[in-house]
C-alpha cells in the first residue's frame, strides 16, 4: 500500500482539538514513524514557528507541493 505522505511533501495541519495551535499552518514532513496499532506519525516542521511537532496522519492533509532536501539542509 502506498503511503499517503512522503519525506518533503508540505501539509497544511487540520482545525483538530488535540493541535488546534497549529490549526492551518502549513509544515514539511521531516520524519516518519509507525506505532503498531496506532498508525503513522509524522516529524511536521512548521517553519513560520519554526517548531517541529509530531502529528498523527488524520491530523495533516497534503497541499500538492513536495520539497527537495537540499531546500532545508
Amino acid at each position: 500500500m502506498k503511503d499517503k505522505f512522503t519525506f518533503y511533501q508540505e501539509v497544511i495541519i487540520q482545525d483538530i482539538d488535540r493541535v488546534i495551535e497549529y490549526s492551518h499552518q502549513k509544515g514539511v514532513i521531516f520524519g516518519i514513524g509507525e506505532d503498531e496499532g496506532l498508525g503513522k506519525s509524522y516529524a511536521v516542521y512548521i517553519p513560520s514557528k519554526s517548531i517541529t511537532v509530531s502529528l498523527w496522519e488524520n491530523e495533516i492533509e497534503p497541499t500538492g507541493k513536495t520539497f527537495k532536501r537540499e531546500d532545508f539542509y
